[in-house]
């Protein structure tokens, strides 16, 4: 009995001694524990202090760099000011000096003066155009001009320019171009000056050749191509992708050789972007150098209709879109352009500058469309739309691939990757919100034509009537009415200019007028008023036969006359009947 007692009492030891040593344990852990957690929050204080120090250091230092990018701007700005004005006194006393007498030494350097003022004029130039561009204070500006005319103007002044040198400036123009169009002719010249400028600096001899082509046109639109092409110097293909960089030029020792900013083609092609346009340079050394550009433009007389008969048909739709859409876009003027139209036509907007914020930003905030530019760093359009394709939320939502990229295999990449649609740069605003209008709601109320049931005069072209307005009844009553209202004015200048035998003038005339002869459905007789301004052109046709021919022209159209106001009549009563 003993021998039990005594061993259930070492037990009973071992479980007190197991016991308190346990107790021991579990309280050194929980004492370390709580040290433990006392110094993770000793370190989140630390970080959290530290977060906040950088933040506002970061912050400071943000506030501080755009306050100097702003000073730096602002000073660039008066100095380049206050520099233009005594440097243009000093060319003017420069001209006024050639034209007194001089010794031949005098005159040696009078010209080192003269040529050096205009080189820091030209500087100082770049310098002020290229800050205003940072600034945004760049703004496109439309208006009609006449492209002939301007192009004739550059050809001149540079003619002017290069008498010295064996050098020819050569001018190849379309045609086919119309008499006038609508748009910057400020920011055009600028750029044709920038590129024959660059041109005639770099060639000692041969030719520049300044050319426009009409790429295509869609109804009011012009593309136009312009290219500037000379047998200079030539820039080394290593060296093509930095001359459109702000200070960089073609070689190291272009330079100390030709002088210059660096800056000429940095501000062209921001120039040309703003415009809405691309640009694009191919050179071979020691053969010369071609830049290419492509801009959109209006119809002159198309902008002039639109503008006094229906001012918020082209550039003041307003959409019924409450919520934002999303632009994912890289390029500074590209977003302005993008930003400046959307704003216009009253649709809200967020802006991503890459694929991955863009994809960011499509996870926080259901689109109910997305721009998508093709090429940017960090990730591009096509991978940007696989990743939205993979969320629930944009599985069918619209993504319009832009690019200046137009081959059809990009255009199939685009939609293979999942997008909607592609939008070929440069494009006018008329094809963006076309695109817009297929895939968000327009607040503009429209009386459609395969909806309302109103047909046309089967004596018409019906077809190209229908596909043309696309269902719009009250944009047919407003091109039937002012092809009415302006028809008395063109037969009676046609009757005035064939009177006086200016065959110039009625090609010009005939050209303005051939594009409205569709959009009333008489399109069979575009054809022949082509024909027949081709003749003019080509001197073809004698005097006779125009005024024979312009005269059968003129009485069909009087002949139609009565139907295409009994045709705006129907219109006009089939719209008042549905309102």
């Amino acid at each position: 009995m003993a021998n039990e007692s005594d061993i259930l009492k070492r037990m009973l030891d071992r479980e007190r001694r197991a016991r308190k040593e346990a107790e021991m344990l579990l309280e050194e852990k929980a004492r370390a524990l709580y040290e433990a957690n006392l110094e993770v929050l000793r370190i989140n204080a630390s970080l959290e202090s530290e977060v906040q120090d950088r933040t506002s250091d970061l912050t400071r230092a943000i506030r501080e760099a755009n306050a100097a990018k702003e000073a730096e701007k602002e000073f660039l700005s008066k100095m380049s000011h206050e520099i233009r004005t005594p440097m243009n006194a000093i060319i003017g006393m420069t001209h006024l000096m050639f034209d007194t007498a001089m010794t031949e030494e005098q005159r040696e350097y009078m010209n080192s003066v003269h040529y050096s003022a205009d080189l820091l004029r030209g500087l100082i130039t770049d310098v002020l155009q290229m800050s205003k561009i940072e600034a945004g204070a760049m703004e496109y500006r439309g208006r009609n001009f006449q492209l002939r005319e301007l192009l004739q103007a550059v050809q001149r002044t540079f003619q002017f320019n290069l008498k010295s040198k064996p050098v020819d400036i050569i001018l190849d123009y379309d045609d086919r171009i119309p008499v006038q169009l609508h748009g910057d002719d400020v920011m055009l010249n600028q750029i044709l000056m920038n590129l024959v400028g660059n041109a005639a600096k770099f060639t000692r001899e041969g030719f520049i050749e300044i050319a426009a082509a009409r790429m295509r046109s869609m109804e009011a639109d012009q593309f136009i191509e312009f290219s500037v092409r000379d047998t200079g110097i030539g820039i080394a293909k290593d060296r093509l992708l930095d001359i459109f960089k702000s200070f960089k030029q073609a070689s190291d020792d272009v330079e100390l050789n030709f002088g210059g900013s660096g800056l000429g083609l940095a501000i062209t092609r921001e120039l040309v972007e703003l415009s809405g346009g691309t640009i694009e340079v191919q050179s071979e050394i020691g053969e010369g150098t071609c830049f290419v550009f492509r801009l959109p433009f209006r119809n002159a007389e198309m902008e002039e209709a639109y503008e006094a008969d229906q001012p918020e048909r082209v550039s003041e739709t307003q959409f019924a879109n409450d919520r934002k859409i999303l632009i994912v876009e890289d390029n500074p003027l590209n977003q302005r352009y993008l930003g400046n139209l959307l704003q216009k036509w009253g649709v809200l907007f967020d802006l991503a500058t890459n694929g991955i914020e863009g994809v960011n930003k499509a996870s926080q905030y259901n689109y109910p469309l997305v721009l998508m530019d093709i090429q940017m760093p960090e990730m591009n359009g096509y991978e940007a739309t696989i990743q939205l394709r993979h969320m629930n939320s944009y599985k069918e939502t619209p993504i319009i691939g832009l690019s200046a990229f137009a081959f059809d295999s990009d255009i199939k990449e685009s939609l293979d990757s999942g997008m909607n649609a592609h939008i070929s740069k440069p494009f006018t605003p008329r094809q963006l919100r076309e695109k817009l209008e297929e895939y968000l709601p327009s607040s503009v109320r429209k009386t459609h034509l395969a909806d309302a049931g109103f047909q046309f005069n089967p004596k018409l072209d019906t077809e190209q009537l229908n596909s043309f307005y696309e269902g719009d009844l009250e944009y047919a009553r407003d091109m039937f009415s002012i092809f009415l209202k302006n028809l008395p004015a063109y037969a009676m200048e046609l009757k005035d200019l064939l009177a006086t035998d200016k065959m110039e003038g009625v090609g010009n005339l005939l050209h303005k007028i051939k594009p409205t002869f569709p959009m009333v459905g008489l399109g069979a007789w575009h054809g022949d008023v082509e024909r027949l301004e081709h003749a003019i052109r080509k001197e073809t046709m004698s005097a006779e036969e125009v005024k024979r021919e312009v005269g059968e022209v003129v009485s069909k159209v009087r002949g139609a006359l009565p139907m295409l106001q009994n045709e705006l009549k129907r219109i006009e009563e089939y719209i008042t009947q549905n309102e």
